[in-house]
């Protein structure tokens, strides 16, 4: 994967030296994130700080969720942004905005062998149980993920979006098909997994977690963090990108330590809430997949090019995951 920009790096020192005092270094450039461009400050040849240029969400936002971060315990985000020297930790920049934090040392998280789905579900579920939270209508959010998913299907039909993607293009007819015929038998399913309002982080994926050399976990990329978010939508978001969703004994590894640690109650029946999550997990890759491929011809940074290059991949091995997880449902909903 490339970034989505490239951005001359003595124009990123220029900010880094004027705005934070930050002097004799250089920038490394990575591929972390869709939706912004990310360099690693090196001083000395140590990785000491990360430059994220946010492209797509305006500073009211990403002031909101500074705060919360602020708040977040260090048990689960090691991340701390720099001030810079007026007090200020966001940086306007060419329409967009600049943040900086101090380097997080570490690897990408791996849920591919051991005991890593207890350790993510128990991450996950503690961190949700670091702020209040409280039940909310599964049927109201199960609802509005089947409305997005028929507009973006809908407007990238009548705007042609749909014939740079052919592979693409003919598992989304299929799907629209399915789900449209099995809606109301899907939603019945989906309604007995319990939802719950509260801190969310917004893409709490493996790639989005990074583990030290002494086992300790942070979060990174915190910018979508929210007190009261869907927290449905940390699980799928990262069940589905693992891939942790296609495979039902490792889902149900995951969820049973995840429930285990919510102080909440999901039903007794450990079997209706596994089949339940599959098909929140299924529905939501759906909707991630047209997103994706909509918003490549509306966000300005993005090109159809890009897209085949770096993200195709990507959403590919989600398509698969869904595909999976419809094959192991044993569709017709039953």
């Amino acid at each position: 994967m490339v970034l989505i920009k490239q951005y001359p790096h003595e124009e990123l020192l220029g900010v880094l030296l004027h705005n934070f005092g930050v002097r004799n270094c250089t920038l490394k450039e990575t591929s972390h994130g869709m939706d912004n461009s990310v360099y690693i400050a090196l001083c000395e040849n140590i990785p000491t700080y990360t430059l994220k240029i946010i492209e797509t969400k305006p500073k009211e936002r990403i002031e909101c969720a500074i705060g919360i971060i602020a708040k977040v315990s260090r048990n689960f985000c090691k991340m701390r942004f720099l001030p810079s020297k007026d007090g200020s930790y966001i940086i306007p920049f060419r329409e967009k905005n600049i943040i900086v934090a101090r380097y997080i040392e570490g690897r990408i998280f791996d849920v591919g062998s051991g005991n890593d789905e207890e350790k993510y579900a128990l991450f996950m579920a503690k961190f949700h149980e670091s702020f209040p939270s409280e039940q909310e209508d599964a049927m109201v959010i199960a609802s509005s993920m089947f409305s997005d998913i028929q507009e973006y299907y809908n407007l990238e039909t009548q705007e042609g979006v749909r014939e740079f993607f052919p592979d693409r293009s003919s598992f989304y007819e299929d799907s629209m098909s399915f789900i449209r015929e099995k809606e109301a038998e899907i939603k019945s399913i989906m309604k007995i997994f319990p939802c719950f309002s509260g801190i969310t982080h917004g893409d709490l994926t493996p790639e989005n977690i990074v583990v030290s050399d002494d086992q300790e976990m942070s979060f990174i990329d915190p910018d979508g963090i929210e007190e009261d978010g869907h927290q449905i939508y940390d699980l799928v978001q990262g069940l589905t990108k693992s891939g942790i969703a296609s495979d039902r004994r490792k889902l149900q590894n995951f969820i049973s330590f995840y429930i285990n640690e919510r102080r909440a109650c999901f039903g007794s029946d450990s079997n209706a809430v596994v089949t339940s999550l599959m098909w929140w997990c299924y529905i939501f890759s759906i909707k991630a997949l047209l997103s994706t491929d909509y918003y490549t011809f509306f966000i300005d940074k993005l090109t159809v090019d890009w897209s085949m290059k770096n993200a195709s991949s990507t959403l590919n091995r989600l398509m698969s995951v869904a595909q999976k997880i419809r094959s192991t449902l044993d569709t017709p909903v039953s």
